[in-house]
Formats: structure tokens, C-alpha cells, sequence
């Protein structure tokens, strides 16, 4: 681990390797990165893919020469605390095998937070677009299989669907909505963009946006209204693209006329209208009244403040028979005062430096504002679901970490040496 000094501030990070073995192996980091991000949808399996992918990409990256610039200690020092918590409030269930597991696959996920942070730390620009790229791809695959089940084709529902709702190769309508969220937003970046290649970021759109509809997630369809918002706002108000600006405007206009005459011809189908009608509320019967899941966040509050290690792992729906729909109730729960107040303290700051983030003048600023975008409005889901485990949280929490080091090394570079 080491701090920022000159030789952070050289232009060698932003340069291709000049030794053949440093070469050969940040390019077989790349690629496992690569098929890391593209496997990243494939997750209706336990273990998945991803987890075993991961490893490996971990092991080259130390001994590539793992490199954390001093800006991300502070992600790493929360992560230790927050699976530290996590440790002490297992101790009494070391006999329950899912609490086990639970608490391992939380640390795992920390870690790969922490790996992404520092991977696109270095190389920023080029290892952002090849996360971005792959991303893509992983989202292609879980929206058509998530389609196919939804509308069952050959069969496809028993598959990629659950509840008649398109899940895709996750095992769970909400996971695919938020997974695809991210690429979405890169998609319709690139297609605001402009280019010869516009025609195909135009297609990939409507399949992605296709999807997330079809999931029937009211966190994603948020997420994604916001995230879209939030991403041509900023684009707005950052670039100094005059063209681009009135791309912003125009494209935005005729984009919700599009969504209007789309959605209202999907609402004219009576099974999609009644799912939709169904979905589209704030609240749902469960959700509200004493035992409700709003109910039992507010009863669980006075009961975790008289208990310093919480619940235990994944021991809230013994309490109160379902999840708590919260992470930051089930932070203090599963993970007790300790790993409570990390996981707060990682919110908090991945909002200050993600703020700060988007304004930073670099060459990778838009993919920033896409990034950030997308996380500000996934962290806001903590509010309504529990998120802790999702994969593509911690990958979304890394990047703005990473994103965030680079710029400010960027930022304190002088111009002539970047």
C-alpha cells in the first residue's frame, strides 16, 4: 500500500507498460476482468461463475503489484470494520451454517469493492470503458434471456422468469433491474453522444429499457427515471459541447414522447396492464401496518439500540418472520453496532466524494457522471431493499472510489506531464 507522492503524479500511469512481463500480466488482468464483468448477470447459480472468476482475477492483480492509492484507505479501513462487525455479531451462531456463509459472502463482496477501486484507479480511462463495455454485454445477456422468459418463448418462463416477471439468468426480478440500471445509462450516453455507431447504442437502448420494464421492479424503474436525470443533467450542465447540449435537449424530448407511445402500447395489452397497475404503487399491502415490512423496520429500532452486536447474521426474520428491507436496518442487525455505523460511514462518504467526483474537469468526466449517477440512486435503495449483497453494489461502490483517486491525481497532475 502506498501514499500519493511524485511518482503518483507522473504521466506512467496513464501509459501502456514498457516490460514484457508487466505487459503479459495486466493484459491476462484485463481479460479476466473482462470475462469477469460479462459473467456478472449469470447468477441464478450458487456459487456463480463470477465468484470463482473473481479469484483468479484477484490472485494476478497481486501479483501484477497490487497497487491502492491512499485515497482509497479509507474504503478499505470501513470494509475492515464493517466484516470486522460482521465477525463479532457471528460468534454466538458459528453452528448455523447460512449465517456462516452469509458473513463470508458479505467480506468476499468488500473485497471485490476494494479490487475495483484500485483497478481503475490506474489506467482510469481505458479500464473504465473495458468494465462499461463488458457490463454491457452481461446486461444483453440477462435482458434477452429475461424477454425470452417473460414473454416464454420455447419455454423460456420456467427458466428466466419468476412470478411472471422477466428475472432473466438472476434469480430474482428486483436483481436484474438494478443489474441492468448501470449499462442502461451507459447505452444512452453513448447514443446521446452521437457517432456512426449511434444506430446500435439506439437498439441496445430499447432492449435494456425493454427489460427493465418487464421486471416489474418498482426500485429499478426509480432508479432508472433518476439515474436517467441525474446523468443527462449533469452531461448538461458539464459539458462544454454546445452540440451536445442541444443532443441533450432534443434526444431527451423525443425520448419521453417514445416512452409515452411505447408504454401506452404496452398498457393496451391486459395482462401487462394489470401487472404494471399492480407494481406501480409507493406502497403495497405488506408493506404497511404494524406487522408490515415498515412496521417491523420501526418495532426492530428500539430492539437493535439495546443490542451492541444486533440480531446476528441473517437472524432479523427470526424476530420478525421476513428480511428487513433495509439495509441500513440489516447493517445493524446482521453486522451489530460496529458494522452499523461503517456501513453509514460508507454511504455518507461515497456521496461526498461522489459529488465531488462529477465535477472534476478529465478526460473520463461523462463515464464519471454515468457511474455516479447510477450509484447515488442505488445507495438511495438501501432505503427500500436490502442491497448488501448485491454484486454490481460493491462493483458501482469501487468504481466511484477509484474514479474519485484518479481524478484527484489527475486534478494535482500538471498539465504538461499527463
Amino acid at each position: 500500500m502506498t501514499s500519493i507522492d511524485a511518482s503518483d503524479l507522473r504521466s506512467a500511469d496513464y501509459l501502456p507498460a514498457r516490460r514484457g512481463l508487466a505487459f503479459s500480466v495486466g493484459g491476462l488482468l484485463n481479460v479476466c476482468v473482462a470475462v469477469l464483468i460479462a459473467s456478472s448477470s449469470v447468477i441464478f447459480i450458487e456459487p456463480a461463475p463470477y465468484e470463482f472468476i473473481f479469484l483468479l482475477t484477484f490472485l494476478i492483480f497481486l501479483f501484477s503489484g497490487a497497487h491502492v492509492p491512499v485515497i482509497i484507505v479509507p474504503l478499505l479501513i470501513l470494509a475492515v470494520l464493517y466484516a470486522g462487525g460482521g465477525l463479532m455479531s457471528l460468534m454466538p451462531f458459528f453452528r448455523d451454517e447460512d449465517a456462516v456463509q452469509f458473513t463470508v459472502v458479505s467480506a468476499y463482496l468488500l473485497v471485490t469493492a476494494v479490487f475495483f477501486a484500485a483497478f481503475v484507479s490506474q489506467n482510469t480511462e481505458r479500464r473504465l470503458r473495458l468494465v462499461l463495455n463488458w457490463w454491457v454485454v452481461a446486461a444483453v445477456i440477462g435482458a434477452v434471456t429475461g424477454i425470452l422468459g417473460y414473454l416464454d418463448i420455447a419455454g423460456a418462463g420456467k427458466l428466466f422468469s419468476l412470478y411472471d416477471r422477466a428475472s432473466g439468468t438472476t434469480k430474482d426480478p428486483n436483481v436484474l433491474g438494478a443489474l441492468l440500471v448501470l449499462p442502461t445509462g451507459y447505452v444512452m450516453y453513448r447514443f446521446v453522444k452521437g457517432g456512426v455507431d449511434a444506430p446500435l447504442w439506439c437498439c441496445l437502448l430499447v432492449v435494456l429499457a425493454g427489460a427493465i420494464f418487464v421486471t416489474f421492479s418498482r426500485g429499478a424503474w426509480a432508479n432508472m427515471a433518476g439515474s436517467s436525470v441525474l446523468i443527462m443533467g449533469l452531461l448538461f450542465l458539464t459539458t462544454p459541447s454546445n452540440a451536445l447540449k442541444w443532443r441533450i435537449i432534443i434526444l431527451g424530448a423525443l425520448a419521453c414522447l417514445v416512452l409515452a407511445i411505447a408504454l401506452s402500447a404496452a398498457l393496451s395489452v391486459p395482462d401487462v396492464r394489470e401487472a404494471f397497475l399492480d407494481r406501480f404503487t409507493l406502497t403495497k399491502s405488506y408493506d404497511v401496518g404494524e406487522t408490515g415490512r415498515f412496521g417491523n423496520q420501526l418495532r426492530s429500532i428500539p430492539m437493535l439500540l439495546d443490542r451492541p452486536n444486533g440480531f446476528g447474521p441473517l437472524q432479523f426474520r427470526t424476530f420478525f418472520s421476513e428480511e428487513p428491507h433495509n439495509t441500513f436496518i440489516n447493517a445493524f442487525a446482521s453486522y451489530g453496532w460496529l458494522g452499523g455505523i461503517s456501513f453509514l460511514a460508507l454511504i455518507l462518504s461515497t456521496w461526498i466524494i461522489g459529488w465531488r467526483l462529477v465535477l472534476i474537469a478529465t478526460p473520463w468526466q461523462p463515464l464519471s457522471i454515468v457511474v455516479w449517477s447510477v450509484t447515488f440512486m442505488t445507495t438511495l435503495q438501501c432505503f427500500q431493499i436490502d442491497v448488501d449483497h448485491w454484486r454490481h453494489f460493491f462493483l458501482l461502490i469501487g468504481l466511484t472510489w477509484g474514479l474519485f483517486a484518479a481524478s484527484q491525481r489527475y486534478r494535482l497532475t500538471p498539465p504538461r506531464s499527463r
